[in-house]
């Protein structure tokens, strides 16, 4: 086993809807998991890097390579061949250094392609094996220095903090080494040295050092993080938007305190700082100075915001980039979240202070999380007015460069288990990935898992299922202990789980992860999808509805002037896009909106969601400067993309900069209505061009022109042009016109200039009611403009209209209306486009067309007994309608707003109700079938019934048969748990508490099956010669296989199952029918295979046992695994028939096929199994041929004789008929024999994943 300690790296924060908001999330580690402060260390060093080959091979073959200088002292240094069996990357020798000892190199001269250079920040690893228990204080430290021309040396990489005596003897460890504050000096002369202090008796090798990278979409390979991102829910609205962006009323604005502008100052040109770039969005800041700023926020004033309420627990996460140069021994700046009531001041319920400073990586972005406070008062209080955001600039800090924050993200920590964001699937090199690739021959996961729920320790099982085009292939369960959450209400346990892919194709598989409780029914943490097939949508879709001004073209989709959105309906659990550009969304799915800061490429939008039923999804921008670039919708290879369940109104809102404001008035008021809206608006733009404030090309350009075109100049699609309005794909009923702000104070006075200004407006009207026959128009008077003879003037324009014949053009007279203004006197406060709202809705919604509902869903839906059951209903219809059920039965339960079925059935069967949709316009009735079908697949319990045909009485027939299922053990102690230790023959579970003695009864023997590990799916017998202790069973002699062979680790987990037996499982002729006798011959008989002999057993009515025919030994005890299929030659003259209960296998399974010879080979027991799907034909070695007399061949049983079957390297063929028998299938509970053609020993493995 290959064992790897590093620094621990967290991914991205997941950017999908149901990661955070449906909080399912889910990738994985190679090898161990090393907890600090309840995180997961973790990261793989090879990644992080580039390498340096100055030095040609640091493998130690047999000592460095291309070095003009090397010494070594010390107790023992050496350079042996390596008697370990090797390991990745390592060389054919080893350095052995035993006690103190020191090796030292330098180089005069050097050459190589890669070589350190000015600035770099150096990094590398190393592979260590220790001889012998290290003593108290022990210690190895590998560094990289540089000299001087005056031999000055100086540090540049070292070894981080490894504590010797938790790492394992006698196997290859992988240490990462760590930047130290310095980076690389142009002029230096490159060296390394490795030192060994106290009793240390150890083998290094394969030492790499490396300029530090970085990966994709700027983010740090080597990025570490004290704890785990956890799951919340993201708070939006009011100042929680978090990216430091220009105009979105939050971080940066006035809102952070502006008494300390040196702490906190907004950065709009990243590209001239020393990061580059931000870690999302398009701004950051920079804190240069100690001091504090905060950012202050409303508590929730409604049911349906996505702000903060009294009893939230905070938690969440911030970006910070730290200088190359800082000493962040001295501190780092903090983000801490706060309640804040006027008698008892702010109290921190939340904050990032348990992140270790040591272990930032300098001169990169790290990701750092907010967690709650280990204190009573660690929710927002009961007497809490509002809540900020703190930043912290310790003055012990030093700020010689800059630190830079970005992204601060912080929401409601939800109650439950869940998987946590820090889930990954990891690829062979231990790196965060969303794919397989061809040559991978393992799925890697590891299970990060957030308690935020239960004051008890808890136990279950972490269970990863592997598919491949609907059909489930294998299984990995690993046992997991979650800790109690403790008094911050929080923590967070972890599991590894690791599937060999047994030539299964990567393209065409998919995977997925659930959580269950101890009794492997209950669910704790609901499935979540590490793996999945999509299939891609152009975006040209028809059944896409775009809401705003979108341009089309061979490069997708692009959004032009202000938060335009497009909706999409679809079956299945996922769907994604592919941005062209980086940009800020606001993504609502089935009602929950989630933001997304920055984003580009493919982005996850929904996962894991009800499979069952219609999701609907609105893709928005978030900001007036945000642009959608997409060129492809991705869907699960099964979805279907359905019509756009859409309102039928449509509001078209026209304006400057009011209207353009970030949720406000004009995006607020659709959301109260529940209809679609567009907004055709821009900052200081005015009616007539000429005038306002404008800076995009052509400058000034004014409403009356630029409502026409395909967007604003040198904006968006960039697409010159007038807008088609008769093909457009939005027809807004409703225009609101908010124009005239920025038109005001240039002609305010000038009557002549206001009468243009009036003339412009009903022109305007008339020319908006060319291209909009049937809308309803109406004409709003600013709310802010002081200018009585302007204001005039627009109630003019509309009355004119209005005299004119036009009786759908309406004035909104908003004089006497209260509403908040910000300091500038112009723009309306948050709480301001509150109050237009408000006044907004009760003119607008008599307008609105009422619609009857009308079901997109299906109307039927299939289920699984035992496995929670959840479908989304969908209706269109204004208003948007409620749902409710008639003959519902009391295990499904129906959310009345959203139409989200779910609930846990208990029995086989169909179920039938009555859906019903209402709103005001009427309602509309959905007949609905569920079908629940029994569980078939691995792990899952069935009944297994098999016939064995009747005997003449005088004359046997015979029936094959296996025994494939799975009983429950009845011994005490972990009948599942984790391999702690091992030998040849032998396992150990340190914590097992087995009974002494209990494994190891010969009357009711038990199998170990191993269910994860390289030895995934192996099931051997346990011995019954020696007995097992309370932590310790010996394996069966009969197993020939040895647990080192089989690759078996320290971590694998395990399975203890009963083995049946001839007594257990034919029992006696009064309990099953068997038909008994003094002797063999006048008895049935049972025949087992052994080597290439059937030793023939039956029921001894003298005695009242089993016994071996001829021998008349005791059999009762005889082993019969599942693995293996038995022939039963009933002489009675009637049929019987054995009912077998238990679990399918929960993972593939692995059997030793004789080389040469006959092997007995079970069916499984999934239905539908035949010769093309058993896999046989793959088996290393297996003979094909043309004719049967050279091949391997098959037999199954069959009207009372043997069938013959071989494989022509393309078919699988009958002998004798030498027709096709692909499809011929092998009975659940039969079997197989296996006859192998060579000579010689030995045996192969197969594998089968239930194919």
């Amino acid at each position: 086993m290959k064992w790897k300690v590093f620094p621990m790296r967290v991914r991205p924060p997941s950017r999908h809807a149901a990661c955070i908001l449906a909080l399912l999330v889910c990738r994985c580690l190679l090898v161990i998991l090393c907890v600090m402060l309840a995180g997961v260390l973790r990261a793989d060093a090879a990644s992080e890097i580039t390498p340096y080959d100055c030095w040609g091979n640091l493998s130690f073959l047999p000592g460095p390579v291309n070095i003009s200088s090397f010494s070594a002292n010390g107790t023992a240094v050496s350079f042996p061949s390596d008697p370990t069996g090797g390991h990745e990357g390592g060389g054919p020798n080893v350095l052995h250094m035993d006690g103190t000892s020191l090796v030292s190199v330098w180089g005069g001269s050097y050459g190589g392609s890669a070589l350190p250079a000015a600035g770099d920040s150096v990094g590398g690893s190393f592979w260590i094996y220790l001889l012998s228990t290290p003593t108290p204080g022990a210690s190895v430290d590998v560094r990289m220095t540089g000299y001087d021309s005056s031999n000055t040396e100086t540090v540049y990489c070292h070894t981080s903090a490894i504590d010797l005596s938790t790492l394992p003897l006698n196997t290859w460890v992988e240490v990462s080494l760590a930047p130290s504050s310095l980076t690389w000096t142009a002029g230096l002369t490159p060296g390394f040295n490795i030192l060994s202090s106290g009793g240390v008796n150890c083998y290094i090798n394969a030492v790499t050092f490396g300029r530090q990278t970085q990966s994709a979409g700027g983010v740090v390979a080597s990025q570490v993080s004290a704890g785990n991102i956890p799951v919340f829910q993201p708070y939006s609205g009011s100042t929680f938007n978090g990216d430091f962006e220009v105009g979105n009323a939050s971080v940066g604005n006035q809102y952070w305190g502006s008494s300390t502008p040196a702490t906190l100052q907004l950065i709009t040109t990243p590209s001239s700082t020393t990061p580059g770039t931000t870690q999302s969005g398009y701004n950051m800041a920079a804190v240069g100075a100690s001091g504090f700023g905060w950012n202050p926020a409303s508590l929730s004033s409604s049911a349906s915001d996505n702000l903060p309420r009294i009893g939230d627990k905070v938690g969440g996460y911030y970006w910070l980039y730290v200088p190359a140069t800082a000493d962040v021994t001295k501190g780092i700046p903090t983000i801490s979240f706060s309640s804040y009531d006027p008698m008892a001041g702010d109290i921190i319920i939340s904050d990032s202070n348990t992140f270790p400073a040591a272990n930032l990586i300098k001169g990169a972005w790290n990701q750092i999380p907010i967690l709650p406070v280990s204190s009573a008062k660690n929710t927002v209080q009961p007497k809490a007015n509002r809540v900020a955001i703190i930043l912290t600039a310790p003055s012990t800090a030093a700020y010689s460069a800059p630190f830079y924050i970005d992204n601060i993200a912080v929401g409601k920590i939800p109650t439950g288990i869940f998987f946590s964001p820090s889930t990954s699937l990891l690829d062979p090199a231990g790196n965060v990935t969303t794919m397989l690739k061809e040559s991978d021959t393992t799925l890697s996961v590891e299970a990060v898992i957030q308690n935020s729920q239960s004051g008890s320790a808890l136990s279950g099982y972490a269970v990863m299922n592997l598919w491949q085009q609907g059909v489930l292939k294998s299984t990995v369960t690993k046992p997991v202990n979650i800790p109690a959450m403790g008094v911050s209400g929080l923590s967070f346990a972890s599991a590894d789980l690791n599937a060999p892919l047994d030539g299964l194709s990567p393209a065409s598989l998919s995977a997925d992860l659930t959580l269950y409780g101890s009794d492997r029914s209950t669910i704790l943490a609901a499935c979540t999808t590490l793996l999945r097939q999509v299939q891609t949508i152009s975006p040209s879709n028809s059944k896409i509805k775009y809401v705003g001004r979108w341009s089309g073209g061979a490069s997708g989709m692009v959004s032009d002037y202000v938060r335009p959105y497009f909706k999409f309906s679809f079956t299945g659990s996922y769907a994604a896009i592919r941005l062209a550009t980086a940009t800020n969304l606001d993504v609502t799915v089935d009602g929950i909106t989630t933001h997304y800061s920055g984003v580009k490429g493919y982005t996850e939008i929904a996962r894991d969601l009800a499979p069952a039923g219609v999701h609907t999804a609105t893709v928005a921008a978030s900001t007036y400067p945000d642009i959608i670039r997409y060129d492809a919708l991705y869907l699960d290879a099964d979805g279907t993309l359905v019509p756009a369940v859409t309102d039928p109104n449509e509001i078209e809102f026209i304006g400057d900069s009011i209207t353009a404001w970030n949720d406000g008035y004009s995006w607020l008021v659709p959301r109260s209505l529940g209809v679609e809206s567009s907004r055709i608006c821009w900052p200081g733009i005015a009616l007539q061009t000429g005038y306002g404030y404008v800076t995009t090309t052509p400058a000034n350009i004014g409403m009356q022109d630029a409502y026409f075109n395909i967007a604003m100049a040198t904006y968006g699609s960039s697409t010159a042009g007038l807008w088609n309005f008769s093909q457009s794909p939005y027809k807004p009923g409703i225009i609101v016109i908010n124009l005239g702000t920025n038109d005001a104070a240039q002609i305010t006075g000038n009557p002549g200039l206001v009468t243009n200004f009036q003339t412009a407006y009903v022109n305007f009207i008339k020319k908006l009611r060319s291209y909009h026959p049937d809308a309803h128009i109406f004409v709003m008077r600013p709310v802010s403009i002081p200018y009585a003879d302007v204001n005039t003037a627009i109630s003019a324009a509309a009355q004119a209209v209005i005299s004119g014949g036009d009786n759908k053009v309406h004035f909104i007279d908003t004089t006497g209306w209260t509403v908040e203004i910000l300091s500038d006197g112009i723009h309306p406060s948050p709480a301001g486009h509150a109050e237009i709202t408000n006044y907004l809705l009760p003119i607008l919604r008599p307008y609105l067309a009422t619609a009857l509902p009308v079901f997109a869903s299906a109307s039927s839906a299939s289920a699984v007994r035992g496995d929670a059951f959840h479908f989304q209903a969908a209706a269109s219809g204004h208003p948007t309608p409620t749902y409710a059920a008639s003959g519902l039965p009391s295990w499904l339960s129906l959310d009345p707003a959203t139409g989200l079925i779910s609930g846990t059935p208990a029995a086989a069967g169909s179920v039938a109700f009555t859906l019903t949709a209402t709103n005001s316009a009427g309602s509309t009735n959905q007949s609905f079938i569920l079908a629940i079908s029994e569980k078939n697949g691995p792990g899952s319990p069935q009944t297994l019934t098999t016939t064995i045909a009747a005997g003449t009485g005088t004359a046997r027939i015979n029936t094959f048969l296996s025994l494939p299922l799975l009983g429950t053990p009845t011994a005490s102690g972990q009948m599942s748990g984790v391999v702690t230790g091992f030998t040849a023959t032998t396992f150990t579970n340190a914590n097992a508490g087995w009974t002494a003695g209990q494994l190891s009864n010969p009357a009711s023997p038990y199998l170990v099956q191993f269910t994860s590990g390289a030895a995934l799916g192996r099931a051997l017998l346990l011995s019954t010669a020696t007995a097992n202790t309370a932590t310790t069973a010996s394996i069966d002699p009969s197993q020939t296989a040895s647990l080192l062979t089989l690759g078996v680790a320290v971590g694998d987990a395990y399975e203890i199952i009963p083995c049946p037996t001839l007594a257990s499982a034919f029992g006696t002729p009064s309990t099953t029918g068997i038909l008994g006798g003094t002797s063999a011959n006048a008895a049935d008989q049972v025949q087992i295979l052994s080597g290439s002999t059937w030793k023939k057993y039956y029921f001894n009515t003298t005695s009242s046992s089993w016994k071996q025919a001829s021998l008349e030994t005791a059999a009762g005890n005889t082993p019969v695994p599942p693995s293996t299929a038995v022939l039963y030659s009933r002489l009675a003259a009637s049929p019987i028939t054995l009912s077998l209960q238990g679990g399918a296998s929960r993972t593939r399974r692995v059997a030793d096929i004789a080389n040469a010879g006959i092997t007995v080979l079970s069916s499984t027991s999934l239905t539908g199994q035949t010769l093309a799907s058993t896999g046989i034909e793959t088996l290393p070695g297996w003979i094909s041929g043309t004719s049967p007399a050279t091949a391997d061949t098959v037999m199954l049983w069959s009207a009372n004789t043997w069938k013959k079957y071989y494989y022509d390297g393309s078919h699988w063929r009958a002998v004798g008929l030498n027709t096709i028998a692909d499809s011929v299938t092998i009975p659940v509970g039969g079997g197989l024999l296996i006859s192998r053609a060579g000579s010689g020993s030995g045996s192969t493995s197969l594998i089968q994943n239930f194919r």
